[in-house]
């Protein structure tokens, strides 16, 4: 019993991470995230559907591709609100947080957007025009195009059918 025990103690003792292995952020980062782990451990598995806890959380995080992000900050405090300059972008990005999501959609126009260059957008059915981040390149399959070309061979034929039609009149 004592052997097995020395034996677990060893192992457990190799595999210890050292504390100068990581930097003080990623530590404290581990430890917020050891205490919330407690803390979720004693919060009830069923959880309701208006749990303030949850809706501030969920309130507070940052989500990808949001557009309304950088015209409202996640945090009430305007201190903390952090410039972000992107170069590809004409308008600064004032988002706090935003470094931890990963990506930041940039508010302005980019300077290489069809919009800027006043390039034409090739026509689609819908007649949705791209967005602004679209950079002028077409990489459809050419299907909206053969499209176009039959709809007006169609209303060639028509209109040809129908001035043959009145002809006589």
């Amino acid at each position: 019993r004592e052997e097995y025990e020395d034996r677990r103690d060893s192992k457990a003792s190799k595999y210890e991470r050292p504390s100068w292995g990581s930097g003080l952020v990623q530590q404290r980062e581990r430890e917020a995230r050891i205490a919330e782990m407690e803390r979720q451990a004693t919060v009830p598995v069923s959880c309701s559907r208006f749990d303030a806890a949850r809706d501030a959380q969920l309130r507070k995080s940052i989500r990808f591709g949001d557009p309304m992000a950088p015209r409202h900050p996640p945090n009430d405090d305007a201190s903390s609100a952090k410039e972000h300059k992107n170069d590809d972008c004409d308008q600064p990005a004032s988002i706090s947080g935003s470094s931890g999501s990963g990506f930041v959609v940039p508010p302005g126009i980019p300077r290489h957007s069809w919009i800027n260059r006043k390039a034409a957008a090739p026509p689609n059915r819908y007649d949705i025009k791209p967005g602004r981040h679209w950079d002028g390149v077409d990489r459809s399959t050419g299907f909206e195009k053969e499209y176009f070309k039959e709809i007006n061979r169609q209303r060639l034929r028509d209109k040809t059918a129908f001035m043959w039609s009145q002809e006589d009149i």
